[in-house]
């Protein structure tokens, strides 16, 4: 016995279509609801770090301000590689507010196989934190092209003391609203074996 059932059939159908019925939902949206609600509450704690929401969606609006003026465009790969930290959070939003690709790289991997990865990724920015600089030297030496770096100095790591960062973002805050599309890809995620080339897929 089959049934079918149409919306057409109920009382649903002679209502319109509100707001909250066609919002799309995407991290970015999440985020900034949390930052209006929950302004004064913590976000994120690291050693001796404190966010509340406000300040972490302004940190993210300005990362992603300071993406678009190196040039990052929609549909181009940023990729990172460092650990669970406060930078690595913000990425995941601020790089999908330029409708770039965030491309997270695993932290434990090779040279060679980081550099495959970066370029088959089409990698335009790497952000790496200081404590991986030495093996991302290595992988950048073997890639053909060059890309564009971003050093990620993490105080709880002792790293060099020649190393210059950023740690405010202070490259001014966008000039207008996020274009923000919930169908532009957000992510990377990729697959291999020993015996298949590397696969990649984009997610939304």
């Amino acid at each position: 016995m089959t049934t079918s059932f149409s919306i057409s059939d109920t009382a649903f159908a002679s209502l319109d279509m509100q707001g909250a019925d066609t919002q799309p939902l995407s991290p970015i949206y999440f985020l900034q609801r949390a930052a209006h609600v929950f302004s004064d509450k913590t976000a994120i704690i690291y050693g001796a770090r404190r966010l509340d929401y406000r300040s972490f969606y302004q940190r993210c609006r300005q990362l992603a301000s300071a993406l678009q003026r190196a040039g990052i465009a929609p549909g181009q790969t940023v990729s990172v590689i460092c650990p669970n930290i406060p930078e690595m959070l913000e990425l995941h939003f601020a790089v999908p507010m330029t409708g770039a690709v965030l491309n997270t790289i695993n932290t434990r991997l090779d040279a060679p196989l980081i550099a495959s990865i970066l370029a088959h990724a089409e990698t335009r920015l790497l952000f790496v934190d200081s404590e991986y600089s030495a093996v991302v030297e290595a992988a950048l030496a073997r890639l053909e092209h060059e890309i564009e770096l971003v050093v990620i100095d993490d105080p709880n790591y002792q790293s060099s003391p020649n190393n210059k960062s950023d740690q405010n973002y202070k490259f001014g805050r966008p000039p207008g609203a996020w274009i923000m599309r919930h169908f532009w890809p957000a992510a990377m995620l990729r697959m291999h074996g020993l015996i298949c080339r590397m696969k990649r897929t984009r997610c939304r």
